[in-house]
């Protein structure tokens, strides 16, 4: 939507900072109105009316809350409303646990009717979602189907294209969604394996192009140059500059044996990123 009236002759300003480790009040309530458009909205009004809401709320007490199933309100409006009222005193992160819950819906591993409905809601959801989270400046996007705390559009656009590389690079898209989990985990995130399954991902990207596994990432290069890829000599170099800090002796992989590594959040970022754009690459080379 265009800005609105009182923001542009001055007498308000739009939000300008980006919302990290928080969630205000309009993000919380638009948020809590994607929930009920897309999950709530035309349900039945008893549960044993509705397969879907029962589905969905069966998933919620059960995988989400831990809670008792046969506690379930018998009604869809008075059991939004026991959700509504935890909703309204959660945490921030809480909040955000609950949309990365709806979101992976859209994997519910179930065959039935009202797993296809709420599979296919959880994925309007998720789109719908990530549109708000950009449009009120949060600091968290869907990245794939991975909440994730990456702010710079052209990271998210680098990283989403990875995940959707031909099938021919379907283990470099595995190494790359792996490498973002640990990177998104916010109760403990692995950083150290997360730069670990980024540059596995190099690694699988040119086993797909070559056809075979190489001992190492030079004989990779080597063949994948043999095979038609061209490489600019300081590319080349930057690839196995950043290999060699992930494999030798005082690298990350090494690492594993003991003692901190010293791999810090914006590092794992950074290959992330990197290595989500050099499978990219190679993928335009060679669908």
């Amino acid at each position: 939507m265009s800005r609105r009236f009182s923001q542009r002759i001055g007498l308000i300003s739009p939000r300008t900072s980006v919302q990290r480790e928080d969630m205000d009040e309009r993000l919380a309530n638009r948020a809590w109105s994607l929930f009920l458009r897309h999950f709530i909205q035309e349900r039945a009004y008893f549960l044993n009316e509705d397969s879907v809401s029962r589905l969905l709320f069966f998933l919620l007490w059960d995988d989400f809350f831990g809670a008792r199933v046969d506690e379930i309100p018998e009604t869809v409006n008075t059991t939004v409303a026991v959700i509504r009222d935890w909703y309204d005193q959660s945490k921030w992160n809480e909040k955000y646990d609950l949309i990365q819950f709806f979101s992976d819906l859209q994997h519910l591993q179930e065959n039935s009717t009202s797993a296809n409905e709420l599979r296919n809601s959880s994925e309007k959801f998720t789109s719908a979602v990530n549109d708000l989270l950009q449009s009120e400046k949060s600091a968290y996007r869907f990245v794939g189907d991975t909440l994730s705390e990456i702010t710079d559009e052209s990271e998210i656009v680098e990283i989403e294209s990875a995940l959707n590389a031909p099938n021919k690079y379907s283990d470099a898209k595995a190494h790359i969604s792996m490498a973002l989990r640990k990177y998104s985990d916010r109760e403990a995130p692995d950083y150290r394996n997360s730069v670990k399954e980024s540059i596995s991902a190099v690694e699988s990207a040119f086993t797909a192009f070559n056809g075979e596994k190489n001992k190492n990432m030079s004989a990779a290069l080597s063949a994948a140059e043999k095979n038609g890829l061209v490489l600019q000599p300081a590319l080349r170099s930057g690839i196995l500059n950043l290999y060699g800090w992930t494999s030798d002796e005082s690298g990350v992989r090494h690492a594993l044996l003991g003692g901190s590594d010293g791999v810090t959040e914006h590092e794992a970022r950074l290959m992330l990123v990197l290595c989500s754009a050099f499978v990219n690459y190679v993928a335009s080379k060679f669908q």
